[in-house]
């Protein structure tokens, strides 16, 4: 009895003192329709004589009024080749504009 008690304090301060700490990440898979519901779009630019510039941009707003970050990954017959968490840049009018850079050799 005398462990069990112990055990209990133990767990008692454990769940007192640990942080409290709510998430929940929601992915989603856009296809090109989707992204027209949601304002995205996605424009490629030259960055250089070997080089795109790929940005998405879409709106702050309704459905993506709470995200928090946009990641890319890049997969080749189920073997992830890249991941990366992109920086958004926020514009005036609440649109929110990501990109990264690749070698046109490298893009479909």
């Amino acid at each position: 009895m005398k462990h069990s008690i112990h055990l209990s304090a133990l767990a008692f301060v454990l769940v007192i003192c640990s942080p409290i700490c709510l998430a929940m990440m929601e992915i989603e898979f856009v296809s090109p329709q989707r992204a027209k519901e949601l304002g995205m779009a996605v424009k490629a630019n030259a960055a250089g004589p070997d080089a795109m510039r790929i940005s998405l941009e879409f709106p702050a707003a309704g459905e993506l009024k709470s995200f928090s970050r946009v990641d890319l990954e890049i997969m080749d017959g189920g073997k992830l080749q890249l991941s990366a968490s992109l920086r958004e840049e926020k514009t005036n009018d609440g649109h929110v504009i990501v990109s990264f850079a690749a070698a046109r050799d490298q893009l479909d």
